[in-house]
């Protein structure tokens, strides 16, 4: 799907997928999402309803391509899937990318205000970390992410976090979100203890070394704190590439984007700007989506761009960020002020 809302761009694009294998759920995904922006008004409606019916994996990609390009449009989809007569596993789907959604907008303090209410209860913990790692990308809510600390230290208490060591319970990421927010937030003492317990914590099943990557991660967020980039940057490097496996389908509450983006806003502190770029672009359109740390990504490439000259680039950083953020509630005001300010300045010196 075009990153941009040029209607040509969109025909170019169904022109050319048309081509190709449309029994591929990847494609049909693809098609459906462009049929959706070449509709307007009731047609639109109709296509948004047809496509929520398809299959699961035709559904997951014309999500993916309609927050790419219009999280309204993308949000309209996603109450379409999650009207009571669909399939439990479409309604499924319509609420966890509709978390992702919110949370990428910044309207962090309503999903709280839902959770305290007793909505979602089936995914808190989820939740929880969400909260945690919207916070440690600077655009979070701090009573929310207080509260959302607490239940994740209740939920897997430190002295018996090995013993269960799960899939299901993922008990590792929930230490991993309580050692990460103290290591940020203050209290580098408890997020060694946890950091302690994660290190010893058994690969079982997987290839990587990842305890060896979350204690690696919490130690590089402790040296931040404590004003050692150098040591920030050596710990956060091993924390990459202990972990091993990066992808974009990782969940944004999960610790594997919270090390990217973090070992990206390090190598900027450190001048290392192509790496640093490297890593937010894997954040971003046409690449990826992945709520929080793509407008915030999008955020850090306009900067990056306006200061090497790019200012078409850097415009096109600044919309994305601006578009993500202009729904969102006190937690991302001054970023939609600054970015809202940014994108004004770089228009005008393109003319």
């Amino acid at each position: 799907m075009p990153w941009t809302k040029d209607s040509d761009s969109l025909h170019q694009y169904l022109a050319g997928i048309t081509s190709v294998d449309t029994l591929n759920p990847v494609v049909s995904g693809s098609m459906g999402a462009g049929r959706v922006f070449a509709a307007s008004g009731a047609a639109r409606d109709s296509v948004l309803r047809v496509l929520a019916g398809h299959a699961v994996p035709v559904v997951t990609r014309v999500v993916r391509d309609l927050r790419m390009r219009d999280p309204v449009v993308a949000e309209q989809y996603l109450a379409e899937l999650m009207v009571d007569t669909m399939p439990v596993y479409h309604q499924s789907i319509g609420q966890g990318a509709q978390i992702q959604l919110w949370f990428g907008e910044g309207r962090i303090a309503m999903t709280d205000s839902l959770v305290r209410g007793g909505l979602m209860q089936n995914i808190r913990q989820t939740l929880n970390r969400y909260f945690v790692a919207a916070s440690m990308a600077g655009v979070g809510d701090a009573a929310a992410t207080t509260r959302a600390v607490a239940e994740l230290a209740a939920h897997a208490p430190m002295n018996s976090l090995d013993d269960y060591i799960d899939s299901k319970n993922m008990v590792w990421a929930t230490g991993w979100a309580v050692a990460a927010y103290h290591a940020v937030f203050g209290d580098t003492l408890v997020a060694r203890q946890w950091k302690n317990v994660i290190a010893q914590l058994p690969q079982n099943d997987r290839t990587w070394d990842w305890p060896a990557a979350l204690a690696a991660d919490i130690e590089a967020r402790i040296a931040v704190n404590r004003g050692d980039i150098e040591t920030a940057e050596r710990e956060a490097r091993i924390a990459y590439e202990a972990w091993g496996v990066h992808s974009s389908n990782e969940l944004e509450s999960h610790p594997e984007p919270a090390m990217r983006f973090h070992l990206a806003e390090i190598l900027r502190s450190r001048g290392l700007l192509e790496e640093s770029k490297r890593l937010y672009k894997s954040f971003v359109p046409p690449s990826n989506w992945s709520a929080f740390y793509t407008a915030r990504s999008s955020w850090q490439l306009g900067v990056l761009a306006e200061h090497r000259g790019d200012l078409r680039e850097a415009a096109l950083h600044y919309s994305t960020a601006l578009g993500l953020w202009s729904r969102g509630d006190a937690s991302v005001a001054e970023w939609r002020r600054m970015a809202d300010t940014a994108l004004q300045r770089v228009l005008a010196q393109i003319g």
